[in-house]
């Protein structure tokens, strides 16, 4: 009897297995935005210019290029290297440098904006604590 009920537990353990391991990803199909909504940056205030880079993501592999409206929140001392970078037709990440002046931060976060060009897109935003080293 306890033999039937393990082979009965079997395709139950085996069913609940496959449910784990699949493929469908957690980003919605019409998601482009960034990659992760926190990052920290360690920069030396002895740099004239640091770079560091932020990631975007869609949720489907774009059918054509589209434009992306970076912005960072009105700080003088963090620009974006391209303002609108074009988020390329096939791909389902892309890659950029926001430009850090170290002498000019004067704030302990950084927030980054992204709002792709396309009809009824959302902005996504992005906060960078900024750590001295």
């Amino acid at each position: 009897m306890k033999q039937s009920k393990k082979l009965m537990a079997l395709p139950l353990f085996y069913a609940l297995m496959l449910t784990a391991c699949n493929n469908n990803n957690s980003i919605p199909s019409s998601y482009i935005g960034f990659k992760n909504t926190q990052q920290t940056i360690t920069y030396d205030p002895a740099q004239d210019i640091q770079t560091f880079s932020v990631t975007i993501i869609s949720g489907e592999k774009m059918t054509e290029d589209t434009r992306l409206s970076i912005r960072c929140s009105g700080q003088s001392f963090a620009h974006p290297e391209d303002n609108n970078p074009i988020f390329p037709k096939g791909k389902k990440e892309l890659s950029f440098n926001i430009k850090l002046n170290p002498k000019k931060i004067n704030v302990p976060f950084l927030h980054i904006s992204c709002t792709p060009q396309v009809k009824d897109s959302q902005t996504t935003k992005m906060t960078v604590a900024l750590k001295k080293k």
